[in-house]
């Protein structure tokens, strides 16, 4: 017992998923190690970090060497954990149980480099940041997550390069146009920033329905002339009393317009605000016309399940945490990211949350069990202090 092994847990599910078949030997072994301390706690995202909290025996040259130069097929692992993702949503996904697609994007802050800096990190930039309304300097990831109503899962994560690349709509559509569910129900949700007439057309040319939220001067087709929808919701208002309808544990006013937007595309606009507080309607649409006020907002909700994937990727899995420079390296460590990410979510019950802290206890008691056999085995307590690497 010189070294000690990867979690069976993690081994079994990448043997299962044939992982090994889009890389090479030495970096198989290294990814396994990395994903057992991507599921486990660690100090931060630094491959140093990683690398300690599994216990990797290999140097760190060699760790970082993987992120950088490894031969791994990146564009078919990531094309093997949509595969698998869609196969989860094909058995879950009914009529009654749609899918959902939600799409958004987080800012990760970076240091700015200095001018005198001979390694930057690649293509970071300023962007506004939406959580704190302030413009930072750092990387954007556009994410997509897919699934059902009882889960969301990442199927994409890509930089965007606002210089160079095309723009955050565009690199959307593109990952939309390769999501196959056959002829389930499909809502493709999104905030306003996503609610382009380009997007929304791709998405009805799908036979999908978007649901997402629009701008306040977005105009509607209204009779008998065309209004932005703030102006609409006041003079609704004010013709009769607005809805109320209680989702979850909110109870909000709420006022419904079905027709066309001025663009012709043709659906429900529902104004909503919380009950009897005076603050400014805010607006959602949907392309399903059959939709009434309480859906619209009901299945919107479901979008949130993205916000909540960037604060747990960000605080359990280091999102934000890497150090490492190049743009490929980045891309890797953002794979192995939504790897660990989806062998919680399919090892463990409960929340990323719940299965991160499930994890790492497996790890805790797995690492004990060791000791207790090397104790058996008759060990001394210098060699258990080499093999964890604390001597």
């Amino acid at each position: 017992m010189s070294t000690v092994s990867y979690s069976s847990w993690i081994a079994n599910i990448f043997h299962q998923w044939n992982l090994r078949f889009f890389m090479s030997a030495p970096a198989a072994w290294h990814m396994q190690q990395l994903l057992e301390g991507w599921t486990r706690e660690h100090r931060n995202g630094s491959v140093k970090a990683l690398q300690e909290a599994a216990n990797h025996s290999a140097h760190h040259s060699s760790v970082t060497r993987f992120f950088r130069t490894s031969r791994v097929d990146d564009d078919a692992l990531e094309r093997k954990l949509q595969r698998l993702v869609l196969q989860h949503i094909r058995r879950q996904a009914s009529s009654a149980n749609p899918v959902l697609i939600a799409i958004d994007d987080t800012v990760v802050p970076k240091s700015k480099p200095s001018s005198q800096a001979h390694h930057p990190i690649d293509d970071g930039g300023y962007h506004f940041d939406h959580q704190t309304g302030t413009t930072v300097y750092g990387h954007q990831w556009l994410t997509i997550m897919a699934g059902t109503s009882e889960r969301l899962y990442p199927y994409h994560i890509e930089r965007y390069d606002k210089e160079h690349g095309p723009g955050k709509i565009d690199l959307a559509l593109q990952q939309l146009r390769t999501i196959d569910v056959g002829n389930r129900p499909v809502y493709v949700l999104a905030d306003s920033w996503y609610a382009s007439e380009k997007r929304l057309r791709a998405v009805r040319d799908r036979g999908w329905h978007f649901i997402g939220a629009i701008k306040s001067n977005r105009v509607l087709d209204t009779a008998p002339m065309p209004l932005p929808a703030r102006n609409w919701a006041q003079r609704a208002r004010q013709v009769e009393d607005p809805d109320l309808v209680t989702v979850r544990t909110t109870t909000y006013e709420m006022v419904r317009f079905q027709g066309r937007l001025k663009s012709g595309l043709s659906g429900v606009v529902v104004g909503s605000r919380a009950s009897a507080s005076h603050e400014a309607y805010r607006f959602f649409f949907s392309t399903d016309p059959s939709m009434t006020a309480a859906d619209v907002l009901s299945w919107y909700q479901h979008r949130w399940a993205i916000e909540t994937f960037f604060q747990e990727a960000k605080g359990k899995l280091s999102m934000g945490g890497y150090r490492l420079r190049s743009a490929p390296a980045i891309r890797r460590y953002l794979l192995l990211l939504q790897t660990a990410w989806l062998l919680l979510a399919w090892a463990f019950t409960g929340t990323i949350s719940e299965a991160f802290h499930a994890s790492h206890l497996d790890h805790r008691r797995r690492e004990i069990a060791d000791i207790y056999q090397r104790a058996r085995a008759g060990a001394t307590l210098e060699s258990v202090y080499k093999t964890y690497r604390v001597a």
